[in-house]
């Protein structure tokens, strides 16, 4: 027997259906609206350890995994980013309650992800490919604006009134690592799946182009860094691919080898200041020591 939906969306009701038991992320129809009920992990999933081990043989520390939040940490520490977002003025869910170890959410609509797959398939590669410029020219809104989302998929991104919004803020890079590597980061994320979708072979380059001209200047210089020092990485992933390529390594080798190309073509795009030479190399004799505070 199936708990009890409750009808409205009062507090009475949202704690009712926040104690109810469930998977960990359940949809609900309450008084005619979505909602959505999200309960956090109550252990360390066994890849987090893994990825951490993995993360010692990569250069710098932009692949290591922050330590994992469970339980009523877990739940209150996304609560918090997801207010940080709102307060800049970034479209994110609605946060109906907060609880021990849960979260109530107003539904956001369709996700980017599927407003691609439905692109797709009615053959409108121009109004897909403009969404992936989109996406990058507003991950780079929430760079300038000093955020950094952690993880920026095409799934936990939504468009709402022409505006493109964000949602999904489990993971905190800065518990690991400094806000100019954390906003790297996301870049190397989004830019695997804008080159790996992309229809269109200007693509990648007009969403270059959207985000390299709003972004801090210091975070191309952290990119440019960064991936200087993956090329073994980068080199060992190609070898995998012969063998076999799953989703992931796929789009880390379309993301790694377009950034790769453009920032080695140009050294630095003619957008960037005059002085970003030396902040790259600022950037990458100062990484040490930028880890080290942000811990």
């Amino acid at each position: 027997m199936t708990d009890p939906k409750p009808e409205t969306l009062d507090m009475a009701g949202l704690a009712a259906l926040a104690a109810q038991a469930g998977p960990r992320i359940q949809s609900f129809e309450v008084g005619g609206r979505k909602v959505w009920v999200k309960r956090a992990a109550r252990r360390r999933e066994p890849g987090h350890h893994l990825q951490a081990l993995m993360s010692l043989g990569l250069p710098g520390s932009i692949y290591r995994p922050a330590p994992a939040e469970v339980g009523d940490a877990a739940s209150r520490g996304e609560a918090r980013r997801l207010r940080q977002f709102q307060a800049k003025g970034i479209d994110v869910p609605e946060l109906l309650f907060e609880g021990p170890g849960v979260l109530i959410l107003g539904d956001c609509g369709l996700t980017i992800e599927a407003r691609l797959r439905l692109f797709r398939d009615a053959g409108q590669m121009a109004a897909h490919d403009d969404l992936l410029v989109a996406m990058a020219r507003s991950l780079a809104a929430v760079h300038a604006l000093g955020l950094v989302h952690g993880r920026p998929h095409p799934r936990d991104m939504f468009v709402r009134e022409g505006r493109i919004g964000f949602m999904d803020f489990e993971q905190d890079p800065l518990r690991a690592m400094s806000l100019v590597r954390a906003q790297a980061r996301d870049a190397l994320f989004l830019f695997g799946f804008v080159c790996d979708m992309a229809v269109l072979p200007e693509t990648p380059m007009r969403a270059w182009e959207a985000w390299s001209a709003h972004v801090p200047a210091a975070v191309p210089g952290q990119l440019a860094a960064t991936l200087k020092g993956m090329k073994a990485l980068v080199l060992a992933g190609r070898l995998v691919s012969r063998i076999r390529q799953g989703s992931d390594l796929r789009r880390f080798l379309a993301g790694t080898g377009f950034l790769c190309s453009v920032l080695e073509k140009s050294k630095m795009p003619e957008n960037y200041p005059v002085n970003m030479q030396a902040q790259v190399a600022q950037t990458a004799g100062e990484t040490n020591g930028n880890d080290h505070h942000a811990r």
